[in-house]
């Protein structure tokens, strides 16, 4: 009977741990590529190299904002993840418009609370996070 009370006060905690609002530690953007969210308000790509930013520990508003660079500055991206569900979009664009692509809706995921380091190297010759 312990076992069962100990499921079922689980299943119940899941939907609170689901949308749990961001904070400090790595996160799957949209399955695509992961990142980590440091406490003092950078992030770093762990799956795609030289990708990063700042971001708002504090949401602002209902939403959290994301944004940062990649190629070397040239390349651009911002999100706007809704606090309550973890939700919303993500926009990448090249600063000559030759790349501009939005992605929406996009969930962020918990992966881990210790994030693995920065990418070192292109992953499979992907030019943007988004690919």
């Amino acid at each position: 009977m312990k076992f069962v009370r100990t499921c079922i006060a689980i299943a119940a905690m899941t939907p609170m741990f689901a949308s749990a609002a961001l904070s400090a530690g790595q996160w799957s953007v949209g399955g695509i590529q992961q990142i980590c969210l440091d406490s003092g308000g950078t992030w770093y790509g762990t799956t795609f190299s030289g990708w990063g930013g700042t971001w708002t520990p504090t949401p602002v508003a209902k939403n959290y904002h994301i944004y940062g660079n990649y190629a070397a500055g040239a390349g651009n991206d911002s999100m706007v993840i809704k606090k309550k569900t973890n939700t919303g979009s993500w926009t990448e664009w090249r600063d000559d418009l030759s790349f501009q692509t939005v992605l929406s809706p996009v969930t962020l995921t918990f992966v881990k609370a210790v994030c693995d380091p920065p990418a070192l190297a292109p992953q499979g010759g992907k030019s943007n996070p988004q690919q």
